[in-house]
């Protein structure tokens, strides 16, 4: 029997339940973001953001 895929919000590192947040973005930089997603091939505009957000945390964290 294959094993049972984990939700996209359970495979996330740290395996812990998606919370839900809500921002307000310029039309600029959804734009912005919806050209970064189908460049890099990202299924959906969330998981785009996420991984921007987490690319920013770590280049943060590097500068220190």
């Amino acid at each position: 029997m294959a094993p049972e895929k984990k939700p996209a919000s359970e495979a996330q590192e740290g395996g812990g339940k998606t919370e839900r947040g809500h921002i307000a973005l310029e039309p600029s930089e959804l734009t912005a973001i919806d050209d970064y997603r189908f460049s890099a091939r990202i299924p959906t505009r969330s998981e785009a953001i996420r991984r921007l957000i987490q690319a920013g945390l770590e280049a943060e964290k590097a500068k220190r």
